[in-house]
């Protein structure tokens, strides 16, 4: 399983963390459960299109391989 951050803003977060705490869940698991519903478990189509996006945002090398969390944020 691979890891992905993300950025919101402080009012969401305490809603995200409140309503993730109302189900008695992580929110990571909130999130999954949201993106699993959205998107299905098993869309072939979405995951192409996740790194399709991460191309557009020029997230990988001169190479063509991903960029590592560092080097993203060292941009």
């Amino acid at each position: 399983m691979s890891n992905v951050t993300i950025s919101i803003d402080a009012d969401m977060l305490v809603k995200v963390k409140q309503h993730a705490a109302k189900r008695g869940i992580s929110v990571n698991a909130l999130v999954k459960q949201l993106l699993t519903k959205e998107l299905g478990s098993d869309n072939p189509a979405w995951i192409e299109s996740f790194f399709e996006m991460g191309d557009r945002l020029g997230l990988r090398s001169g190479d063509g391989r991903p960029l590592t969390r560092e080097e993203i944020y060292d941009r």
